[in-house]
């Protein structure tokens, strides 16, 4: 068993490590493609299952929809075409407002004719996102007010299973406090999956390979991964994705670990899928 003092030593590691990726990645809040973690997808209260809102991110812009009932007990849907970041509270966490409109029109059936739309400012609404898969929405509807906490909603685990080239870039560092090092590799993941339970084997350019084995969270349209790992080089320990993204194209995600060895490393992961 590792003792405490290790222990101590492997979370101030991860720390570092974790804040030197923070501090990268809110460094790219000004570049217009990689502004933050893509947040868009249907969100909703765990707690209150019959309302939502479905979220779609582009750069620093979102539009939001609000599907919930007026005070006649009929669905009422709201927009906020435009809800535009404004800047980070004292977490840190990423806020996003504008203003919150209630629309009227032809009916469905008939022919569409545009110039029928109503378009009628009624609030605004304000997103602050704790987290990709943490949030608390506020708006205002005619003068009343409401706050919610939200989260992803998840009704399918994602199917990753597949062979693909890419590679991490990084920062690792070990218990003893060094200067964090770079971590820059070539790699190659093969990925099989049983439901929930995945297994990830990762070979390198020279031939050395891991073994991940973990189990799949989903977060709406991503997933997280927590498990263990060991290594042809003896390296052993527990391991973490987060904000795991994989298409037909391939994938992309955030990796951690903590090794028996008393080292931490953080990376990012991108790579494509390979066609058979």
């Amino acid at each position: 068993m590792i003792a405490c003092a290790r222990i101590a030593g492997l979370l101030l590691v991860a720390t570092l490590v974790s804040t030197s990726v923070e501090a990268a990645d809110e460094g790219a809040a000004e570049k217009a493609t990689t502004f933050s973690a893509d947040v868009s997808g249907l969100w909703w209260n765990p707690n209150e299952s019959g309302w939502g809102i479905t979220i779609t991110q582009q750069s620093q812009t979102i539009f939001a929809l609000i599907y919930v009932y007026g005070a006649n007990s009929q669905p009422l849907w709201l927009s906020a075409p435009a809800v535009e970041f404004v800047g980070t509270n004292a977490s840190g966490a990423y806020i996003f407002t504008g203003a919150l409109y209630q629309t009227s029109g032809p009916p469905f059936a008939g022919s569409f004719n545009p110039g029928n739309v109503v378009v009628t400012q009624v609030g605004t609404l304000t997103l602050t996102f704790s987290n990709y898969n943490a949030a608390q929405l506020t708006y205002t509807v005619n003068g009343a007010s409401v706050t919610k906490n939200i989260a992803p909603y998840s009704w399918r685990i994602n199917n990753l299973s597949g062979t693909y080239i890419g590679g991490i870039s990084g920062q690792v560092a070990s218990c003893t406090l060094p200067a964090v090092v770079s971590l820059n590799n070539l790699m190659t993941f093969t990925i099989t999956q049983n439901n929930a339970a995945v297994a990830i084997t990762v070979r390198n350019a020279t031939g050395n390979s891991c073994a991940l084995s973990g189990i799949i969270t989903p977060q709406g349209k991503v997933s997280d991964i927590n498990g263990s790992y060991s290594c042809t080089n003896g390296s052993s320990g527990q391991f973490a994705i987060r904000r795991l993204e994989a298409g037909i194209d391939g994938l992309s995600g955030v990796y951690a670990e903590l090794s028996t060895a008393c080292t931490a490393s953080v990376a990012t992961i991108g790579a494509a899928r390979v066609i058979n």
